[in-house]
C-alpha cells in the first residue's frame, strides 16, 4: 500500500497496513465510548457491570474456541481480579464524569491516560522510560 501525504511518499508493508487499520479502529471505538456513555441512561455502576459481564462472556468464548482457556492459580487469579477491579473503578468514574459533564471533557480525560500510565510506571518501576 502506498500513501501520499504532502509530497512525502511512504511505502507500507501488509503488516504495517494491518497495524494502522487496528489503530484507527481502536481510536474510532474509543471516540464512540464517550458518546455511548452520554446516550445510555444507566448509571455508571450498572453500565460497567453489564459491560464487564459481556466482556467476560466474549473473552471466555474466544479463548475456548482458540483452545487457550485454562485454570490459573489463586495468586494469578487475585492479580487478575485486582487489575479488573481497578479498571472497573476507572470505567465507573469515566462514565459518571461523562454523564455529569459533556462528552468532549470525558474523551479529553481518557486521552490523558497515556501520560498518567507513563508517570505511574516510572514511579512504580523506578526506571527512566525515555530512549
Amino acid at each position: 500500500m502506498r500513501l501520499l501525504f504532502h509530497r512525502i511518499s511512504l511505502t507500507l508493508s501488509s503488516k504495517d497496513t494491518k497495524t494502522l487499520i487496528l489503530l484507527h479502529t481502536a481510536v474510532f471505538l474509543a471516540g464512540w465510548t464517550g458518546i455511548f456513555g452520554r446516550l445510555i441512561s444507566l448509571g455508571g455502576l450498572p453500565l460497567v457491570w453489564y459491560r464487564i459481564m459481556v466482556s467476560v462472556a466474549v473473552l471466555a468464548i474466544v479463548l475456548a474456541l482458540m483452545g487457550r482457556l485454562h485454570k490459573v492459580g489463586w495468586l494469578a487469579f487475585a492479580k487478575i481480579a485486582g487489575c479488573g477491579g481497578i479498571l472497573a473503578l476507572h470505567w465507573v468514574a469515566f462514565f459518571a464524569s461523562i454523564q455529569a459533564s459533556n462528552v468532549s471533557i470525558g474523551v479529553a480525560c481518557i486521552a490523558l491516560i497515556v501520560i498518567s500510565v507513563l508517570i505511574q510506571t516510572r514511579r512504580v518501576t523506578h526506571t527512566n522510560t525515555s530512549r
